[in-house]
């Protein structure tokens, strides 16, 4: 299937069926078989499957009360950046509450 240039399995039926490859031990029973117990190849998949659509993203915002804005007015918020297996994160610290987020 590879050396068909990655082929779908209903092309690579029919190219063993009109026996377009010579000397060719797999029948088509063999290749039902394997996508039976392996799945479908996912070397053929690739770049011919589309994305689906995302959910949308949904905004729940909530009024804060106006004695706990008073509480937490003076929070010194601390910013940097990380770099982990070639992943960046963007982490921020509070110095009055000690508190991380990434």
């Amino acid at each position: 299937m590879h050396n068909l240039g990655y082929c779908s399995i209903r092309d690579f039926k029919a190219a063993i069926t009109m026996n377009l490859i010579k000397n060719c031990p797999v029948t088509v029973e063999d290749i039902d078989k394997s996508e039976k117990i392996f799945g479908p190849d996912i070397s053929s998949m690739k770049g011919k499957v589309t994305r689906k659509k995302p959910t949308p993203v949904v905004e729940d915002t909530i009024k804060l009360p106006h004695e706990l804005r008073l509480a937490q007015m003076n929070i010194t918020l601390c910013v940097d950046v990380i770099h982990v297996n070639s992943l960046t994160f963007l982490t921020t610290i509070s110095r009055n509450l000690y508190y991380r987020s990434a």
